[in-house]
């Protein structure tokens, strides 16, 4: 039977190897930005809808899910906003955000 071990110390050299290297990589933060990022960022802020100026051939669902991303940021922010502590709301009894507020589901329609 063939049984292989390892000396206590084998580990050290990949460790400090792996150390150095992460000390090196976090001591020169890029300062590099590339442009691309910036103008899908610019699409997303200027779509007021879903519409085909969110298509982009190399990134199909970035776009998308950027768009929605950015969307539900900008209603919670808006609802930070808009309600505190002293906010009252009048809601019907059959209404869909009492339902989510009482319930955290929606209802059917």
């Amino acid at each position: 039977m063939l049984r292989l071990t390892m000396d206590s110390r084998s580990h050290i050299p990949p460790l400090i190897l792996f150390i150095v290297t992460a000390v090196i990589y976090l001591s020169f933060p890029t300062r590099v930005y590339y442009w691309e990022g910036i103008v899908f960022a610019q699409t997303i802020e200027d779509a007021s809808r879903l519409s085909v100026s969110l298509v982009h051939p190399n990134h199909l669902v970035y776009n998308f899910a950027g768009y929605f991303f950015y969307k539900l940021l900008r209603t919670l922010e808006s609802y930070k906003k808009v309600l505190d502590d002293k906010t009252t709301a009048i809601l019907s009894s059959d209404s869909e955000l009492l339902k989510v507020l009482t319930k955290g589901e929606a209802g059917v329609r």
